[in-house]
């Protein structure tokens, strides 16, 4: 379900002319580690998956050297059918809930330098840009990230007591 889903959403993504995922590059090995350590969601209506995410809590490869006070949202896709319903929206904001009950005080992200409706979508989100750097992909391909910071408002709370 997973994996169909990610595939629906880079097809989508592919159809829209908009650079970033593309139909196959997601591996049905890499997606099973992931769920058998729980770091994969997938969100259902009924028996339909609608939408999933990934919370790691560390990504050296985007974010090399840093400290351990992130959790870190993936693969983030909602079923095309499904757009603006705000399930991305609660997704992200359940991957939040979990990053603040670790506890750690920020959720990081990345997506594509160029994908400006996704950038803008994070901003909106609250997510800070950071900055965009090259980054090596699984299979050797060199892509640009823009790396997007949350702090959680428990966070803030505690460092203005």
């Amino acid at each position: 379900m997973v994996l169909a889903l990610l595939n629906s959403a880079a097809a989508w993504l592919v159809e829209r002319g908009i650079d970033g995922w593309r139909p196959g590059q997601f591996r049905v090995e890499r997606i099973a580690v992931s769920i058998a350590r729980r770091e994969t969601h997938l969100m259902l209506m009924g028996e339909h998956a609608v939408a999933t995410v990934t919370l790691e809590w560390s990504d050296a490869r985007v974010w090399p050297g840093a400290p351990d006070d992130a959790g870190y949202v993936h693969r983030l896709a909602v079923a095309p059918a499904e757009h603006g319903k705000g399930l991305g929206r609660m997704l992200l904001t359940w991957a939040e809930c979990q990053v603040a009950m670790k506890p750690r005080p920020y959720v990081r992200l990345d997506c594509g330098c160029a994908n400006a409706a996704l950038r803008n979508y994070y901003e909106r989100a609250g997510y800070q840009h950071r900055g965009d750097r090259t980054v090596q992909g699984r299979a050797g391909e060199a892509f640009c990230a823009s790396l997007y910071e949350k702090v959680l408002a428990a966070s803030e709370a505690r460092r203005s007591a």
